[in-house]
């Protein structure tokens, strides 16, 4: 039977290749459905990037080789293939498509600096292990980042959205992720609050409220516009009971996170 860590390294694999297929089929000329193809692929990276971690997380030893290659791999599917499918979503020939070049552009930088910062503060001596009882990401993950733009650009093909919106959805997306994942805002890790039976409310109240009125799309892009907000909002509620704790009269400090 093949090693745990074999296993962890097949499913980044995977990952890896989920992105180059994405990108292949964008670049594909004439291929149909293919900005939904490739959005499609994003997500799936994502499982198998999530599944992955899991695996990683019960091994023992040294990690050093799964958090290079995990970062790596997604550099491909949660940096360049985001990027890629944001240009795709824009027509060509248009002020849209070069303004999203460079928002991709932006956007892709962001992941990779994110993915340094990672694997940088993953492999740094006596490093704390960041699958550990953690809750919160330090600043937006690449995947959730990635997932926004594709959930963008797969909303900009909707025949609801009106003409003059669509092409910009993409590039709004890009511009507005790629200084979150750079910031030191703290973003909920889903998966392993809903594992905790913590339930952060965007993960619920979002698709009952708005799928049955919105469509998979609409819906897509409504959670992950709420889960962007959640950075700011944990941030300041954090700030509020620091601030409420802090001892009262002159001098007194904060302690801000």
């Amino acid at each position: 039977m093949p090693s745990g860590r074999a296993v962890a390294d097949a499913l980044s694999l995977g990952n890896a290749g989920c992105g180059l297929l994405g990108l292949l089929v964008l670049i594909t000329p004439g291929e149909t459905g293919a900005v939904a193809v490739a959005a499609a692929l994003v997500f799936a990276g994502w499982a198998l990037d999530a599944v992955d971690g899991a695996v990683a997380r019960g091994l023992q030893g040294d990690r050093a080789v799964g958090v290079v290659l995990d970062s790596l791999c997604d550099v491909v599917t949660f940096g360049a293939l985001p990027a890629t499918l944001a240009v795709a979503a824009a027509p060509p020939g248009t002020a849209a498509r070069w303004i999203t070049g460079a928002a991709a552009a932006a956007f892709l930088a962001a992941a990779i600096l994110r993915l340094r910062r990672y694997t940088t503060r993953a492999l740094a001596p006596r490093a704390p292990d960041h699958g550990a009882g953690r809750l919160y990401f330090e600043g937006l993950p690449a995947p959730a980042a990635a997932m926004t733009v594709a959930s963008a650009a797969l909303a900009s093909l909707h025949a609801g959205v009106p003409a003059g919106v669509g092409p910009w959805l993409a590039a709004g997306a890009a511009l507005l992720t790629a200084p979150l994942m750079l910031s030191a805002l703290p973003y909920a890790d889903v998966p392993r609050h809903l594992a905790r039976g913590v339930r952060p409310w965007a993960a619920i109240a979002v698709p009952v409220v708005a799928a049955p009125a919105l469509g998979v799309p609409a819906t897509l892009v409504a959670w992950f516009a709420a889960y962007l907000a959640s950075g700011p909002l944990v941030a300041w509620r954090r700030v509020a009971r620091a601030g409420a704790a802090a001892p009262a009269g002159p001098g007194a400090a904060v302690d801000r996170p």
